[in-house]
């Protein structure tokens, strides 16, 4: 396993210990895609733009370990983080990088931080799967979430009190969210734009090649709406009906209702269009609904299997187990011995040990 330190904003050393107004705490598993798009853009306008410096903290420890493997060195840790923020040196906005998923021991090292950050007044921001760390500590309730579309059915039924968009991030409120992978390019693009100028922005474009930056409403490539553009208007009204109705599947009748069309007919433009049956699509996406559930979340086998019209949790195993080769329960065994490991209090890692700010 390799050790990396990618261009980041090097420490800012500041009077009386001060906080620079941007932190990003690393998570475990964190993207290593997302965490260059979050520091290289910083670090090419902090010179000029104070207000964007930025210093990175990792969960207990300075090292953290990327889901590609590799190693980050950060500045400082999140008990010194949590030490300066109760000194009343909190940061400005406080960035949580994530990978896909947050271990559920890496999300309750962190929520402390969490809440006593925002109870200062520090914004939050989550990246990716930290989404869910915002959404433990309540600071996403009766707003909206900007969640990668492969984690938003999971996240939907942990956090119904949120409603979710389709889009790259949301920057509305005192907590914002990602997506996660290169939307948070997109983020910290929209972040020069606000709180610099919109010629920072455009300066930061031009150094990485950005040719048009999305705006936070610009939908998920791999989203249901995108997903379906390309197909006949009827196939995205039936499989849409699909996707809303799979605690109590439909019939073909009722698939169709008010579409003036036969079930044979829909039958010859599903396998023109997607190679497969109405049927055989619709277990497909409660498959994978199921199986989203069943990895990204800790709910109840027999809960699942009623969320995805199963009814049963024996049929789900079967079924599961037909299509991914694995059943419920050997999916979360394989999961639960591939995560990241509780991190230990910090102990002769990075360059001096030293986690003070």
């Amino acid at each position: 396993m390799n050790a990396i330190s990618f261009p980041a904003p090097a420490p800012v050393a500041t009077r009386h210990g001060a906080m620079p107004p941007i932190a990003v705490l690393v998570l475990p598993g964190f993207s290593l895609l997302s965490l260059a798009a979050i520091l290289d853009p910083l670090a090419y306008v902090q010179d000029s733009e104070q207000a964007l410096s930025c210093r990175t903290f990792g969960l207990s420890r300075r090292r953290v370990c990327a889901r590609a493997g590799q190693e980050f060195f950060c500045d400082g840790d999140s008990p010194g983080l949590l030490d300066a923020v109760k000194a009343g040196r909190a940061p400005k906005l406080l960035i949580l990088c994530g990978g896909p998923e947050v271990a559920q021991h890496h999300a309750l090292a962190a929520l402390p931080l969490i809440r006593r950050a925002a109870r200062t007044g520090t914004r939050l921001v989550g990246v990716g799967g930290a989404n869910t760390l915002l959404a433990e500590a309540g600071l996403l309730d009766g707003g909206s979430g900007a969640i990668h579309w492969k984690s938003a059915r999971a996240f939907g039924e942990c956090h119904p009190k949120i409603s979710l968009t389709s889009g790259l991030f949301t920057n509305s409120g005192r907590s914002g969210t990602c997506a996660g992978e290169l939307a948070a390019l997109d983020m910290i693009l929209d972040l020069i734009r606000r709180e610099a100028s919109p010629s920072a922005a455009q300066s930061v474009c031009d150094h990485f090649l950005v040719g048009h930056p999305r705006t936070a409403d610009c939908p998920q490539p791999g989203a249901r709406g995108e997903k379906l553009r390309h197909l006949p208007e009827v196939l995205q009204v039936v499989i849409g009906r699909m996707i809303d109705n799979m605690e109590d599947p439909l019939t073909s009748v009722e698939l169709l209702e008010d579409i003036p069309m036969s079930a044979r007919q829909l039958e010859r433009l599903f396998r023109r269009h997607l190679g497969t049956s109405p049927i055989s699509h619709y277990l497909g996406i409660r498959l994978d609904a199921a199986h989203q559930l069943v990895t990204q979340t800790d709910l109840d086998l027999h809960e699942v299997a009623l969320a995805t019209g199963f009814g049963s949790r024996a049929y789900l195993s079967r079924k599961l187990k037909q299509r991914y080769g694995a059943t419920p329960c050997e999916l979360r065994r394989r999961l639960a011995e591939t995560a990241p490991q509780p991190v230990p209090a910090a102990s002769g890692f990075g360059r001096t040990g030293d986690t003070s700010l």
